[in-house]
Parts: C-alpha cells; sequence; structure tokens
C-alpha cells in the first residue's frame, strides 16, 4: 500500500512550523539578552559557566540560563534545546561585549 501523500505534507508542514518556532524563539531570546549583556558586560555571563567548564557537557550551563530566565518570570524559551540556549548565549557574547 502506497503512503498518504497528505500525512507527509503534513508532517513536512509540522516539521517548517516547529523550525520557524525555534528560530522565532532564538531571536526573541536574543534581543531579550542584548541590554543585559550590553550593561553588565562579561559579568553577566560568569554565572552560567560553559560546556568548558562543565567538561564539555551543556546541560548544567543551559539548565543554569533556564533557572535565571524562570526567575525573572520568563517562561517563553522553555521550548529551546540546550544547545539552542546556549548558541543565544555565545551570539549575545560575540556580538554585545565591547
Amino acid at each position: 500500500m502506497a503512503a498518504d501523500p497528505s500525512a507527509a505534507d503534513g508532517a513536512r508542514q509540522a516539521e517548517a512550523a516547529g523550525q520557524a518556532l525555534r528560530i522565532r524563539l532564538r531571536g526573541r531570546l536574543l534581543e531579550f539578552l542584548k541590554f543585559r549583556v550590553l550593561a553588565a558586560q562579561e559579568g553577566f555571563f560568569t554565572g552560567f559557566g560553559g560546556a568548558e567548564a562543565t567538561g564539555g557537557d551543556p546541560g548544567p550551563a543551559a539548565s543554569r540560563v533556564r533557572q535565571w530566565l524562570h526567575g525573572l518570570g520568563v517562561r517563553e524559551f522553555d521550548p529551546l534545546a540546550d544547545d539552542d540556549l546556549l548558541a543565544v548565549l555565545a551570539t549575545a557574547r560575540r556580538l554585545y561585549l565591547d
């Protein structure tokens, strides 16, 4: 029996929608971090650690970022994967530090 083409189209549309959400959330998080990083400079990043400080495991640093966001009452970025959170932090560091 042949696969249902509408099911495949639906799966592609769902994947595209998920990718669009991920990109949108990454952009919103970068904007959210902008003035916080500009104000605090390198000090902003010290509390989060990084993969290099945790033996290459992004989990602890990403967990600290999530805890910080939740402490501010921000849960909008919960759907982002740990790697996405850390990639946005790296981008913020690159763009906003002197």
